[in-house]
């Protein structure tokens, strides 16, 4: 009975991954679309994520409907080393202008916590599309989502 009870509470049990992305479905980001003088594998939304495996730099491009605040969240889903120097930049459609968060040393490991989510927000003032840039010197595997808010006027 216990051996049964056990089996069928493990069973229901949710993964650290699956809790991330909730309903949120994989885009592989395959796609070849201009960014900023290069380019990007896709256009992500709040219904979708990315993979990937530092170091390395990942671009994809976050639409919004005029200023907004975009939220980026790591899930690390194995660590190795945490490297020193790991980005986030937002730019602005014009690529001139962006908001950049630096870990500046400290161990992104520590800062992402138990729960394993490195969230770092950066502030965009113009309609389009906005490049979004994390690259990181780090060892890990990780998931990646957005968040867009509007604030209010």
């Amino acid at each position: 009975m216990r051996l049964l009870a056990a089996l069928l509470l493990s069973g229901c049990a949710q993964s650290a991954s699956d809790a991330f992305v909730s309903d949120r479905t994989l885009d592989i980001c395959l796609d070849v679309l201009p960014a900023c003088g290069g380019s990007v594998g896709c256009v992500l939304d709040e219904d979708e994520y990315v993979e990937g495996r530092f170091p390395s730099t990942r671009r994809f491009l976050v639409a919004t409907a005029g200023a907004a605040d975009i939220t980026v969240s790591i899930l690390f889903t194995s660590r190795g080393s945490a490297g020193a120097d790991t980005r986030v930049f937002w730019y602005e459609p014009n690529c001139a202008d962006r908001d950049e968060w630096a870990s500046q040393g400290v161990d992104i490991f520590r800062e992402a916590g138990d729960d394993r989510v490195l969230a770092r927000t950066g502030h965009v003032t113009q309609f389009g599309e906005h490049l979004v840039e994390v690259r990181s010197d780090a060892f890990a595997d990780y998931l990646v989502k957005v968040d867009v808010e509007f604030p209010e006027e």
